[in-house]
């Protein structure tokens, strides 16, 4: 019986396959290869995270630029309501910090706000500022503190008082006194008051003229009572001041004249210029109707003209200087 073996059956024209033949093969599978495969999973996964990635990015900068611009517009409207609003401090701070306001920073302490214009329009202000510079040799007897206990024309008299004996006002009212205030802001003004008044020995007298204006936009000054106004409304006013839109022209000189009828009337022209013996100043006033100053030339001026020379002194006095003659010690016409 024959041996059973293995048979080698090779076909016609064919050979052992090696690796080299698909190596250099020229054809292509279809198929990729298992690196190839991997290479091109893990790449689109990346790629998949990496797109992932950039859109999450993209939707948190869009929140975030969002976000900001929601703050920025909610921060700017918290400002706008802040710069417009403020912060309401109470009103007794606000006392508080009256008590270290000098006399000459009073009109910037009542511009900061509501409340600190509410705290000067009270007693409590104008008596504790009395009392802080409270001088007795200074005063006199209508400024003594007796006197003061009213609350009508509080702020008027304790202002007056200052004057008297606070000494940075005690300075300004020397200074006024010292040389010549040219009286051109007085042009235009109506003149309300006259009076003389004579002090020296005779022979040797000094006489003091007292020329009382008022604002021409002015009202005159009202001592009846309103419908508007009680009584109690009236006497509890601190800021009453009949002569507020008042001042007075103060002309020192020792020459006596007669003055032609000028009240009621308005000044239409000023001029100082050097006296006869070039000492002292001449001072001449010209009185007429509101019109007369614009149908009148710059070198002529009709109406009443009343000369001082010589003028040694020329002074405008307003309401609160010492020297300043009250309503009721001067003739005038808003006495009418």
């Amino acid at each position: 019986m024959a041996k059973q073996g293995k048979v080698n059956r090779k076909i016609k024209g064919s050979r052992d396959v090696t690796i080299y033949d698909f190596a250099n093969s020229s054809q292509t599978n279809g198929r990729p290869k298992k690196s190839e495969v991997s290479i091109t999973n893990v790449v689109k996964q990346e790629l998949e995270i990496k797109e992932h990635w950039y859109s999450d990015d993209e939707e948190e900068e869009d929140s975030e630029d969002t976000s900001l611009q929601l703050k920025k517009k909610g921060k700017s409207k918290k400002q706008k309501n802040m710069e417009a609003i403020g912060l309401d401090y109470p009103v007794d701070i606000w006392f508080l910090i009256s008590e270290y306001i000098r006399p000459e920073d009073v009109g910037s302490f009542a511009a900061i706000c509501q409340a600190s214009y509410a705290v000067i329009q009270s007693v409590k202000f104008w008596r504790s500022l009395y009392k802080r510079y409270f001088n007795k040799e200074f005063l006199t007897i209508e400024y003594q503190p007796e006197c003061l206990l009213r609350h009508f024309g509080l702020r008027t008299a304790v202002v007056k008082a200052l004057f008297l004996m606070y000494p940075p006002f005690q300075k300004r009212v020397r200074q006024t006194l010292l040389g010549v205030s040219h009286p051109d802001v007085l042009i235009g003004m109506t003149c309300v008051g006259l009076i003389s008044k004579t002090e020296g020995k005779t022979g040797n007298e000094i006489l003091y003229y007292y020329f009382k204006f008022r604002r021409s936009n002015a009202a005159p000054v009202k001592t009846h009572k309103t419908k508007e106004q009680s009584v109690i409304d009236l006497l509890n006013d601190i800021n009453a001041n009949p002569d507020e839109d008042h001042c007075i022209l103060l002309a020192i000189s020792k020459e006596q004249i007669s003055f032609p009828p000028i009240l009621g009337q308005t000044l239409n022209h000023v001029s100082v210029t050097l006296s006869k013996a070039f000492c002292n100043n001449r001072l001449q006033l010209v009185f007429g109707n509101a019109l007369d100053k614009f149908c009148s030339n710059e070198n002529s001026f009709n109406g009443n003209s009343v000369v001082l020379d010589p003028v040694s002194n020329i002074s405008i006095l307003n309401w609160w200087h010492p020297m300043y003659i009250k309503n009721n010690n001067i003739p005038s016409l808003d006495e009418d």
